[in-house]
């Protein structure tokens, strides 16, 4: 190989290399904005859902291929999904995606069980994996997560009167 296209080959390389030190220094932040139910079966205790994740993206615009992720509620696997269509995420904005999940239901008694003596709270991790492609011939593989805890009391507290009538009965 003549030094000629070594060093072009090297410098392809470092500028790669930069690309994925500051991708990772402006990381993107992806937040959970909602779960909701495409399908259910309840012979075989799967439950079809669409979760909708908005990604705010702080730096330059990049492309998601090939994402996988697992839900987790009260430390347990309640679901996991896959996503392989591309996702383009434009440079310095945020994007809404609406990705698959499957739920195994037989995994909710003990989460059920969890959030009553937790006082109500159902606490969650969401953890991602996906492939971002860096100059069409590279990829760097991301991985990620996220976690919150949905206040399942208070949220009750917060219902309108009507609707907490209706499903606790008049005080």
């Amino acid at each position: 190989m003549p030094l000629r296209l070594k060093l072009i080959a090297a410098s392809l390389l470092i500028f790669a290399l930069v690309g994925a030190v500051c991708a990772e220094e402006k990381k993107p932040n992806i937040r959970l904005k909602s779960i909701a139910l495409k399908h259910l079966d309840v012979t075989s205790l799967v439950a079809d859902t669409i979760v909708t994740v908005e990604i705010e993206n702080p730096g330059p615009a990049f492309t998601i291929k090939a994402a996988s992720y697992q839900l987790k509620l009260n430390d347990r696997d309640a679901a996991e999904g896959h996503h392989d269509e591309a996702i383009n995420v434009p440079a310095e904005s945020s994007v809404t995606a609406e990705l698959p999940l499957t739920v195994n239901l037989a995994a909710l008694p003990g989460v059920t069980w969890r959030t009553i003596s937790d006082g109500l709270n159902l606490n969650y991790e969401l953890a991602t994996e996906f492939e971002v492609p860096l100059l069409g011939v590279l990829t760097h593989k991301m991985k990620t997560s996220f976690s919150g805890t949905l206040p399942i009391g208070e949220m009750a507290l917060d219902l309108p009167g009507k609707l907490k009538e209706k499903l606790f009965g008049k005080p």
